[in-house]
Formats: C-alpha cells, sequence, structure tokens
C-alpha cells in the first residue's frame, strides 16, 4: 500500500461541518479509483465542537497550534477571511507554521509517506520544503488563487524561499491560468518549470450529486417554477454579495416578480440583513438558506432560473481562484453570470455558454441580468445546453485520473 500524505488547511471534520469539501471530495474520489493507494490527512484542530468522523477513504490526523486552544481559529474558512474578522489572528500565524512543521515531521516518522501533497502554496508548501531537510521524501502541492503571492510581501526572504520550493518540489497544479501567472510573476519566469505545472481546477463532485436522489424542501417549495436568482457561497467580501443585493435592489424594479436566493452563511449576514432593510427590498424576495450541503445544492441549482457568481477583488487586491460553485453551476447546465474577478474566462465564452460580467459596475451588473432575461426561450436553451457540456468536462470522473497522472504516478 503507498502512502500520500495530505497536508491541508480546509478540510470537514464531518458531514454538518460547514468547512469546504473540495480537498476531501478529490482525496476520496482518488482513493475509490486508485485502491493501492492509503491517504493521510494532516489538518489543523478548528475549537467548534464538533467530532471527527473517520472514513474508509483516508485517515485524518489533527494538530493543535496554541493555547487556550480555544483560540486557534485561523484556518477553517481560509486564513484570509479569518484575519480580516479579527487582525490579532495575524499574531497566531507563526505559532501555525512552526506547529505544522513539528508535526509533518513526526507524521512523517511514524507513518512514513511515499510522497505530500500541499494543498495551497502558503504556509503548507513552505512547511514541505523544509521537512524535506530531514527527510527525502517528494512534495507536489496545488495552489490556490492568491495564496503564493504572499511570499512577495516577506522581505528578502519570501521570492528566494518561493524559488527553493519551487525548484524542490516534483510538481503542482494551479486552479487557473491567473493563479499559474501568479506564481510565475512571484517566482521569475526564468525559475518557471512548465513541464511541472498543470492549470487545472478543483473538480465537481458528480459522484456524490448523482448518489442524490430525493430532493424534498417543503420550505422551498413557492419558489418553485419562479424566475429566481442564485448566490451559493461563504458571506465574504471577496464572494461581492453586498454588490449582488445592491443590485437586486434595481432588478426588482424591473422586474417584480424576481426572487434572490443566498445560499451559504458567514460573519458578514447581520450586515446584510441591514442592507436589505435599508434598499427596502420586500423581505419575501430575498431568502437567506443557511449552511448549504449537497443535496440542498442540487435543489437550488433545480430551482434556479439564473445563477451569479459576483466576485470582486478585496480591498488588499486579492482575489478568487476558480470557484467550484461556477464548474457546478455550469455542470448542472444553469444560466450562469460569472465575475471577471474569478477567472470565470477559463470556461465561460460570453453569451455562448454564460456571461461574463464587472460587479464594480452596477450598469454592466445590470444590463447584463436584463440581457439574459430578455431572451428568448430557444436562446436561453441554447446557452444553458453549453453550459452543461462544458460543465462535465470538469467533474471528477475527467479531472480525478488528470491529478493521479500529473502529481502522484511518477513520485509513488
Amino acid at each position: 500500500m503507498k502512502k500520500i500524505l495530505v497536508l491541508t488547511s480546509t478540510f470537514p471534520k464531518n458531514e454538518n461541518d460547514k468547512v469546504p469539501t473540495f480537498v476531501k471530495d478529490q482525496i476520496t474520489n482518488l482513493k475509490k479509483k486508485y485502491l493501492d493507494i492509503e491517504f493521510l490527512v494532516l489538518v489543523p484542530e478548528v475549537p467548534d465542537g464538533l467530532k471527527n468522523t473517520q472514513s474508509k477513504y483516508f485517515k485524518e490526523i489533527r494538530f493543535h497550534y496554541f493555547w487556550p486552544f480555544r483560540f486557534e481559529k485561523l484556518v477553517g474558512r481560509g486564513i484570509i477571511p479569518s484575519i480580516k474578522e479579527n487582525k490579532l489572528r495575524f499574531l497566531l500565524i507563526p505559532f501555525y507554521i512552526v506547529s505544522q512543521i513539528i508535526t509533518l515531521l513526526s507524521v512523517i516518522k511514524k507513518e512514513r509517506p511515499s510522497l505530500i501533497y500541499a494543498h495551497w502554496f502558503t504556509p503548507q508548501a513552505i512547511s514541505c520544503y523544509f521537512a524535506s531537510f530531514f527527510y527525502d521524501i517528494p512534495f507536489v502541492f496545488t495552489t490556490h488563487a492568491q495564496d503564493v503571492i504572499i511570499m512577495k510581501k516577506i522581505p528578502v526572504l519570501g521570492k528566494f524561499i518561493a524559488k527553493k520550493i519551487i525548484k524542490k518540489s516534483k510538481a503542482w497544479t494551479c486552479d487557473s491560468l491567473s493563479t499559474e501567472e501568479r506564481l510565475i510573476n512571484t517566482i521569475g519566469r526564468e525559475n518557471f518549470q512548465k513541464d511541472k505545472s498543470l492549470v487545472i481546477p478543483m473538480a465537481v463532485d458528480a459522484n456524490s450529486y448523482e448518489e442524490i436522489q430525493e430532493l424534498n424542501y417543503p420550505e422551498y417549495s413557492h419558489l418553485e417554477k419562479q424566475f429566481n436568482i442564485l448566490f451559493i457561497g461563504r458571506f465574504a467580501e471577496i464572494k461581492g454579495v453586498e454588490y449582488l443585493i445592491n443590485t437586486f435592489a434595481k432588478i426588482y424594479q424591473e422586474f417584480p416578480h424576481a426572487n434572490l436566493i443566498l445560499g451559504g452563511d458567514g460573519p458578514l449576514r447581520d450586515k446584510y440583513s441591514h442592507l436589505i432593510s435599508e434598499l427596502k427590498i420586500p423581505k419575501n424576495r430575498i431568502i437567506f438558506t443557511g449552511y448549504v450541503d449537497k443535496g440542498l445544492k442540487k435543489y437550488l441549482f433545480n430551482i434556479a432560473k439564473l445563477v451569479i457568481v459576483p466576485s470582486i477583488l478585496s480591498d488588499t487586491g486579492h482575489r478568487e481562484g476558480m470557484p467550484v460553485v461556477l464548474l457546478e453551476s455550469l455542470y448542472f447546465g444553469k444560466m450562469t453570470m460569472a465575475s471577471k474577478y474569478c477567472n470565470a474566462e477559463d470556461v465561460i465564452i460570453n453569451s455562448n455558454n454564460g456571461y461574463i460580467f464587472d460587479p464594480l459596475e452596477e450598469v454592466n451588473f445590470l444590463e447584463t441580468v436584463k440581457t439574459i432575461a430578455n431572451l428568448n426561450q430557444e436562446a436561453f436553451t441554447k446557452i444553458e445546453q453549453n453550459a452543461k457540456k462544458i460543465g462535465s468536462s470538469f467533474t471528477d470522473k475527467n479531472l480525478t485520473e488528470k491529478y493521479y497522472s500529473h502529481l502522484f504516478k511518477n513520485y509513488i
């Protein structure tokens, strides 16, 4: 049995955990296809009171990085959102990195994995690099969005260490073309090794969606067959929900039968509720669903007329990589509007299989919605069919083998 140690900071403890599941889904689908691999997952503890549910697809190992444990709130739903919520959490970063490296060395000594797979360049790939000084174990990584450019902000040593990691690692994947370009800009094109890099998004977990048969949510049945605009994601600044709500106030004036479904939760929910009241949008026209599991997500996609991904640039210039929800929307064959700030151009051809827009320009935002709403049925259906076609290419069934071939096959 070949062991792969996965190092990540985003991993749900059980089915009730609200942490994104994309790393877990990737590992699970790899294990289902390649039975001779044993996955170990090293992930920091989160003080949420939830219990770990061990899986037949992987062994989960949690570690502490600060005491008292109740202050371990740096990771789970993203380091940057956590620090934005409370700037004092920045002080936890050194404790987290040191604890991660120490625990990583301990797990390597005990488990003797064949390969280490880091999700995120910063700090996971950094930890792998330092661990390589003690154990001669190859490592690979996946870089998401802007995680690598943090190295440019570290004086003197940042770019130096980034170059060393690139040279030492066996291979890596980037979730979008722009993520790969940011990696190149960080280390310099002369240090980039194209044969080691593969641009590939995180896959849509089609297997799980196909297993969901019964979709019965009576609390939302009144929305069926209505003009529903759907957002699914974390309630964080970078997701652009505030801009979506502001524009919906105008959309509602043009299309008073429209509903806005906000699927998700987060620290900004109260702010959004207050904004809705200020804009005098009827409360029955905006629906908060709370946390969305895969069953509810499938149902919401089914009743949505239009899915909007309104990601923005943050105040610090941070932007998303390739949101899985964008690929999921295409997979379900939905009419999709995606922000120019989430690398949508990698998968959407404007007015062919969806629409790309600028959420920071309210006129462009509103005009794009109006264009879609005024399409005749034939044109609307054609775009949805094209969306389904491209979306089907981003499922686990099509991407799992590519992950394995590029990241694992030659190194375990």
